[in-house]
């Protein structure tokens, strides 16, 4: 259960963006019929750890999902992200096939083996890992050696935006040290380059992603 005293809200197309004072935020759907107000004492009940399952407010209850509520919600869910993917791939078709087809062989024989093993792969995770492979390239490019890009790894936020200009915004942590660290293996031994893990793999697991040994 996370509990805390509301501090700030804001309209969304399904209802409201809610901020509690310990930092946590949650999403609430119109259907509830709850306007949020500041300084009112929020309860949420969550489903293994993430997930919420119900909400009362200063000791009422708002609403509280089922077994089979939340099932069909995961489901829902499932259903509208695979078709948001779709949709995304087939608009960026063009431009990943035009961004693959300018790497160099190392790249392109690693995201082909990750195609080779997951029939999924080009709409599930392909965009990420261009995303990394594509701003290694634009890294070790600028750098030229192994020990620049150790170096580089070690500098903050700031100092590297000083150095390797022209990186997507589009980065998380995971991604950018991927990108660096793909950057590294270009340019002292490409064939690290094949083997070396897929970006989401840590978070999907390696079958799942197509990387396969």
């Amino acid at each position: 259960m996370i509990e805390g005293i509301i501090k700030g809200f804001a309209k969304t197309d399904y209802g409201y963006t809610v901020d509690l004072k310990r930092g946590v935020s949650f999403g609430i759907k119109s259907e509830y019929n709850y306007i949020p107000k500041i300084g009112d004492f929020a309860s949420l009940k969550t489903h293994n750890g993430n997930g919420i399952r119900g909400l009362n407010i200063n000791g009422e209850k708002i609403f509280y999902l089922t077994d089979e509520q939340l099932k069909e919600q995961r489901r829902q869910w499932i259903k509208e992200n695979r078709e948001r993917k779709e949709n995304e791939f087939l608009k960026n078709k063009s431009k990943m096939d035009a961004d693959f087809d300018s790497l160099p062989d190392c790249f392109k024989i690693r995201i082909s083996h990750f195609r080779e093993n997951n029939p999924n792969f080009r709409i599930e995770y392909e965009p990420y890992e261009l995303l990394c492979c594509l701003d290694a390239i634009k890294i070790a490019n600028t750098l030229k050696t192994p020990e620049a890009v150790k170096k580089y790894s070690g500098m903050n936020y700031d100092e590297r935006n000083n150095i390797v200009k022209g990186l997507s915004d589009g980065h998380s942590g995971n991604s950018i040290e991927l990108a660096i660290m793909l950057s590294y293996y270009y340019l002292s031994d490409p064939e690290m380059v094949i083997k070396f893990h897929g970006g989401l793999c840590m978070l999907v697991g390696c079958d799942k992603y197509g990387h396969k040994i």
